[in-house]
């Protein structure tokens, strides 16, 4: 109440970010006497229940805390969201407000109403630990039809994203890589339909290494143009097997029989012709 009566959800435009987004994820801002954000304080819930307070002091950008916070908290924003189809994670609470105040735009404009926003969510605790938080909350991400991993796209967000993806149902993850460092630089930008199509934009992530036909041209490419090995006259019937062309050079070959009937013998047929 002490909070409310220095701010409460009144940013001023702080991030660009507009006061009913703060509103809708619960961050309370301090203003100091000439009305800027002096500090903001982030909800954390457990189970879906409030739990305590992270506290960012803008100045100095030095964190503490009210009650109990940290990883093992559910993310950021997930109290607000029950399944659906898109799921947007994020680098941090500002990427959490600003994806999810240029989500409600786009939707606002295509749909006329916020309903069919994506939900957004953030790890608490940055995102070095957003892995292991994503991992605990298996079950609530499998609700939703896709999982779109958006950190930051410098090198350690990349790292983050795959680490992230690796923990979540892989049939459903893809990564964004953003134009931009992070969402609340594009949203201070203007690039907000950048923002957008890098969001539908983003790729599938599998783990087994299946990739679509169109990531595969360059590789169809250079597989064509790999050098071959032709086989001796005696393997004519294995040569044709391997459509005429023998043997790719940069492969493993398992040449496999029983002990004794020629297996060196035949290695070096193929090496010497």
């Amino acid at each position: 109440q002490d909070l409310f009566k220095r701010g409460g959800y009144k940013g001023n435009g702080y991030r660009s970010i507009r006061d009913e987004t703060l509103k809708y994820f619960g961050h309370i801002c301090e203003l100091d006497s000439e009305g800027k954000v002096k500090s903001v304080y982030y909800p954390e819930t457990n189970k879906g229940v409030l739990v305590g307070y992270k506290i960012r002091h803008c100045v100095n950008k030095s964190f503490n805390k009210i009650g109990i916070t940290g990883v093992n908290n559910d993310l950021a924003g997930q109290v607000k969201y029950k399944g659906g189809k898109y799921c947007l994670i994020v680098g941090g609470e500002v990427d959490l407000c600003s994806a999810r105040q240029m989500l409600v735009d786009y939707a606002r404009e295509k749909y006329g109403d916020d309903v069919n926003a994506a939900a957004v969510v953030s790890p608490t605790s940055g995102e070095g630990s957003c892995a292991k938080q994503c991992a605990a909350n298996y079950d609530w991400f499998d609700k939703f039809d896709t999982i779109i991993v958006g950190l930051d796209s410098d090198d350690a967000g990349k790292k983050a994203a795959l680490e992230v993806a690796a923990v979540l149902p892989k049939h459903k993850v893809r990564i964004a890589e953003w134009s931009m460092k992070d969402p609340n630089e594009m949203l201070v930008s203007g690039q907000q339909k950048q923002f957008i199509r890098d969001f539908y934009n983003a790729k599938e992530y599998v783990k087994s290494g299946i990739k679509s036909s169109s990531d595969l041209l360059d590789e169809i490419k250079d597989e064509l143009r790999t050098p071959v090995i032709s086989l001796p006259p005696f393997m004519h019937k294995l040569q044709a097997n391997t459509k005429r062309n023998g043997l790719k050079q940069g492969r493993i070959i398992n040449i496999i029989g029983n002990t004794s009937v020629g297996k060196t013998t035949v290695a070096n047929e193929c090496v010497y012709h």
